[in-house]
């Protein structure tokens, strides 16, 4: 019974933590400001790609761009943004801005899953 155990736990999944490297399908992207709301869903295709090398290759309504990006703590930054990892998953991630205050506010969420 022991040697049972031992091998169910040996054959157990890595518990390695998520990385936000890799490819990852664009769910959807919300931008929030003082006087308007906008939800922009992602399309089969969609995605944001974050390299091994820091470069992130976004794919967006059809068009394809690469820029750098690099991730310190929690945080990544691309195209001169610096984005909150608020959730990372292995099948998912959102990553949250937010700049300025009162009715200069404005709140951006990118949801991704793999």
């Amino acid at each position: 019974m022991l040697l049972a155990t031992v091998a169910m736990t040996s054959c157990s999944k890595d518990s390695a933590k998520p990385t936000l490297v890799g490819k990852w399908n664009l769910i959807s992207y919300v931008y929030k400001s003082a006087t308007f709301t906008e939800t922009i869903d992602g399309s089969t295709g969609d995605f944001m790609d974050f390299k091994k090398d820091g470069k992130l290759e976004l794919r967006f309504d059809g068009e394809t761009e690469t820029i750098d990006y690099t991730i310190s703590d929690s945080k990544v930054t691309f195209d001169g943004t610096t984005f909150s990892i608020t959730n990372l998953t292995s099948s998912a991630v959102t990553l949250y801005n937010t700049e300025g205050s009162g009715s200069n506010k404005v709140e951006m969420t990118i949801n991704l899953k793999k």
